[in-house]
């Protein structure tokens, strides 16, 4: 069972504007403070999740909330050292999200996040590969026309894969990759 201390201490403005998420110290060791900002009462929930994207914490769970600012000192000492992510939910479904990182150290490496992939030939006729790099699990792949509109997607992209793009017309496309913690967008031109 894994020890977690979360302290409530609310301090109330009248005059507070927009949605915030902050965390300070950041990167933190042990302990760290949470601090939310809501311009409008609302219902919130707050989560951390892991670099994989699965929630291993629930702050707040659905919690009819007034408008102010709200501080939580947050102790993470039984969590070891990593990048999680932590994530405001409204009841209008707007997220705000925040990167913290737990370290010992405060120098952690980025690479827990960093998408490592290679797309070529560039530019291309028919097919193009796509390699990713060992850090990086599967992704979302989505292609984008000049003017923003998805063209097609793919759920799961990963290793070393071939694709046939025979079917688009030539101009400028934008691959879009998504992890649950990463995105990625690269210019590619189909001759």
């Amino acid at each position: 069972m894994k020890n977690i201390l979360i302290l409530f201490g609310i301090l109330i403005f009248s005059n507070c504007v927009g949605q915030s998420l902050t965390v300070n110290p950041n990167p933190f060791f042990q302990r760290t403070q949470v601090c939310y900002t809501l311009d409008v009462a609302d219902t919130i929930t707050i989560v951390i999740y892991d670099r994989w994207g699965q929630g291993i914490l629930t702050l707040v769970s659905n919690s009819p909330t007034p408008a102010g600012v709200y501080c939580d000192s947050l102790i993470l000492d039984s969590f070891e050292d990593n990048v999680y992510f932590l994530t405001l939910k409204n009841n209008q479904k707007n997220l705000t999200n925040i990167k913290i990182i737990k370290s010992a150290s405060t120098s952690i490496q980025e690479k827990f996040t960093e998408m490592i992939f290679k797309v070529y030939p560039n530019p291309f006729q028919h097919f193009l590969r796509i390699e990713f790099g060992s850090e990086t699990a599967r992704a979302r792949l989505s292609i984008i026309d000049v003017f923003g509109q998805s063209i097609c997607y793919s759920s799961s992209v990963y290793d070393t894969q071939e694709i046939d793009f025979s079917f688009l017309s030539s101009g400028i496309y934008f691959l879009e990759f998504q992890t649950p913690i990463d995105q990625k967008v690269i210019k590619v031109i189909k001759e």
